[in-house]
């Protein structure tokens, strides 16, 4: 492996998220057991992968990348929660919502809270989320 990256921390999925020094600070990408870049050095954090995306964050903001490295999920959000059964929990100007694999707010971000089953392991049941709006 090169020694050009400062750190390097394996992955769930065999990948690897490496940093490398950009005017004094501190860029993460995702390379393979090569080295071969998978996404470029642009991100200020990489959370390691769940059901096949890794949150990532970007000028201040997160979104998600695949393990072939596209941004699903342009980074937006001032806050992301891991995919689970295709969506995941997204926080955008104060409020919540879900996108998909797709990167579509398929439930728009404006509930205070989106509830999990309760198995907590998704977020749809029988077709409906559970939210919350106006403190219901």
């Amino acid at each position: 492996m090169p020694t050009k990256y400062i750190e390097e921390i394996e992955l769930s999925n065999g990948l690897i998220k490496a940093a490398v020094k950009i005017e004094k600070q501190d860029f993460w990408g995702i390379i393979d057991e090569e080295g071969k870049e998978v996404t470029p050095f642009q991100y200020e954090e990489i959370i390691d992968f769940f059901e096949g995306y890794a949150d990532v964050k970007k000028d201040g903001l997160w979104g998600f990348v695949d393990d072939e490295g596209k941004e699903v999920v342009p980074c937006r959000y001032k806050e992301v929660y891991l995919f689970r059964e295709g969506y995941a929990e997204v926080l955008k100007d104060g409020f919540w919502g879900l996108v998909n694999e797709a990167g579509d707010e398929v439930v728009p971000c404006r509930y205070e809270d989106i509830y999990f089953d309760d198995d907590f392991e998704c977020y749809f049941v029988d077709g409906y989320a559970g939210v919350k709006k106006g403190g219901l």
